[in-house]
């Protein structure tokens, strides 16, 4: 198997992101497969999302998580709290947006020689027992 470059995470990635962006390129370059340009942006942007999260995750930590609600009427949940939870559901579209899957082979099971995107697969598997998805 031909080795696939694993590009270094940019600069302007904190550690999350950073971390993140090799966890991206060890599993693709773990399956042979090279990420093209779009999925170099998705991944940037990933990276970026992660270190927001982290930053947010340590702001909270010290945040209550219930604040006066508009001119003191009322209490509501911390902002923040909805922001985060929005923040990662945003990095899990971007993640599930970088393809780490091997093409389809005609059968359209992974790999011609029966590897594939393990997950994939065994989810594939679970409700298509029959490989006729």
């Amino acid at each position: 198997m031909q080795q696939v470059k694993q590009p270094k995470p940019p600069p302007e990635l904190g550690v999350e992101g950073k971390k993140l962006w090799r966890l991206i390129v060890a599993d693709a370059a773990g399956q042979g497969v090279e990420l093209d340009s779009r999925e170099l942006i998705w991944r940037r942007q990933a990276g970026k999302l992660a270190d927001t999260i982290a930053r947010m995750e340590a702001d909270v930590v010290d945040a209550a998580t219930v604040v006066p609600g508009y001119m003191n009427k009322g209490l509501q949940a911390n902002p923040l709290l909805g922001e985060l939870r929005m923040t990662r559901q945003l990095l899990a579209q971007t993640i599930a947006r970088i393809q780490v899957d091997v093409p389809e082979s005609s059968s359209g099971m992974g790999r011609v020689d029966g590897g594939g995107n393990r997950y994939r697969t065994a989810a594939l598997s679970r409700w298509y027992p029959n490989g006729s998805a």
